[in-house]
Parts: C-alpha cells; sequence; structure tokens
C-alpha cells in the first residue's frame, strides 16, 4: 500500500479522479481512526502478504505485474480459453454500507478488448470472497453470482457498454442505470462509487453518473461488509488483458 503519490502534481501519474478526491473525508491523511482505507498503485503484484488476493485458478489466467509503466500496473489477463475468469480483491473488508456511513471507492482499470463476447467485467464493492473460478461470473453471459456487490458490470452481449448494478446476495440483480459509460481499448477509465451515508452515487471518468441509489433500496447490499475487486471474463476464444493502474478506498468505522 502507499499514499505517496495521492497528492503528486506529476501530471504524468495515474491517479484518483478529482470527482473521487473531492470526496474522501477530510483527515484522509491525517487521523485516521475513523476510517478504513487504501491507495494501491499496484507497484507489484498483488499478494496475500500485501493485503490483496488474486485468484488464477484456471489454467489460461494469468496476473502479472508491468513495472515498465509510471507507478506501475497489474495485468489481469485470460486467455484464448471461453469461459474462464480471472480477478483480484483486497482481502479485508473495508466499507460497510450502513446508514449514516459514508464511503469512497474507485478504481483505474484498462481493457484490451470491449467487443461483444470478448471479455466482460465487474469493478466495484463486493463481499470478501474465496478464491476460485467464476467467482463473480457466473457464466458465459458474465452474468454477476449470487453474491454482494454495487459498482459496474459490462456483459458479452454488449461488451462495449458499461452499467452500474447493484445485488444482495440471496437477491436478485439490480440495474441502477443501463450505458452509463463506453469503454475503449487501451484507455484509462475511471471508475468511482461514493457512499453518503443515505445514497449511493457513481461516476465515469471523474462524471457523475443519471442515476444513484438508496441504502435501503430492493437488493442494495446493505449492512454487508465489502472490499474492492476486479474480475474478467472470457466470452470467445481470444485474449482479454484487463489492467489495473491505481484502486483508491475510504469507508467509515462507524
Amino acid at each position: 500500500m502507499s499514499l505517496g503519490k495521492i497528492h503528486s502534481s506529476e501530471p504524468t501519474v495515474i491517479g484518483p479522479s478529482a470527482w473521487a478526491m473531492s470526496r474522501l473525508p477530510p483527515d484522509f491523511l491525517g487521523d485516521v481512526s475513523n476510517y478504513n482505507m487504501i491507495m494501491e498503485e499496484f507497484q507489484f503484484v498483488p499478494a496475500l502478504t500485501n493485503g490483496w488476493v488474486l485468484d488464477e485458478s484456471d489454467a489460461t489466467a494469468d496476473i502479472t505485474a508491468d513495472l515498465t509503466v509510471e507507478g506501475g500496473k497489474v495485468n489481469i489477463q485470460v486467455d484464448t480459453t471461453d469461459n474462464i475468469e480471472a480477478w483480484i480483491q483486497y482481502g479485508c473488508p473495508l466499507v460497510k454500507a450502513s446508514a449514516g456511513r459514508k464511503f469512497i471507492c474507485e478504481w483505474g482499470i484498462s481493457m484490451l478488448l470491449v467487443g461483444d463476447n470478448e471479455g466482460a467485467i465487474v469493478c466495484g464493492l463486493g463481499e470478501v470472497s474465496a478464491a476460485g473460478n467464476d467467482v463473480w461470473q457466473i457464466d458465459d453471459t458474465a452474468a454477476l453470482a449470487d453474491i454482494d456487490f454495487i459498482g459496474f458490470q459490462t456483459l458479452q452481449a454488449n461488451g462495449d457498454s458499461l452499467n452500474t448494478i447493484q445485488r444482495l446476495d440471496g437477491g436478485s440483480l439490480a440495474t441502477v442505470e443501463s450505458a452509463v459509460g463506453v469503454p475503449v481499448i487501451s484507455t484509462l477509465m475511471r471508475l468511482g462509487i461514493y457512499g453518503d451515508g443515505a445514497r449511493a452515487y457513481f461516476a465515469v471518468n471523474g462524471v457523475q453518473t443519471a442515476t444513484s441509489t438508496a441504502y435501503g433500496s430492493t437488493d442494495f447490499p446493505l449492512d454487508i461488509l465489502m472490499a474492492p475487486v476486479l474480475a474478467t471474463k472470457l466470452g470467445s476464444a481470444v485474449t482479454q488483458d484487463v489492467k489495473a493502474m491505481y484502486c483508491m478506498c475510504a469507508g467509515d468505522k462507524n
């Protein structure tokens, strides 16, 4: 974990959007006793020893570090075998979306492929899960598993369109808003979620989307402990490479 570049003035450093930074607790780098937080720049392959869990259990899934770019990044690759999944998740919960509790989470990612039936993603906050295949995307459509989650999703049938979604384990998936963004090949996307204690808001590249969701709405993961997660799954025999440039997350403890 590193906080070193969060206030960097270097224009070449890839970091959180102004939208996300403005929603951080005012004492984010001061008195942190009331907040759980990370600012991960992925300067090495995530491992259990530094907080991240990774799953590349499928034979053609691979998670590697790329330190050739400033700040580094992690490549989550699924290769040539239809219906395989790879994912990374912070290994302990940082957010609990309970009444009155605030949180912010933003991922900076890019995708090698954005076409239909190539490599769909889920990106956001989810319950802390054990490693394994089909944990997040359960089938060849890339449908979200029955798992607590809030964030962003693309589906195999519409690979170039981001939706905002929420799901409560044991309930149903609820689409908050469809077509909130268009991924562009190998181009940075900043995907953010902010909870103000009563509603959760979404942003793509620092621009808030039109539709928010109430903490108490149907299938919202209310009172669930969650951690940042990013997953991808193939929809055909191609090679998808999802790159994680950074993940920033902070949540109230009380």
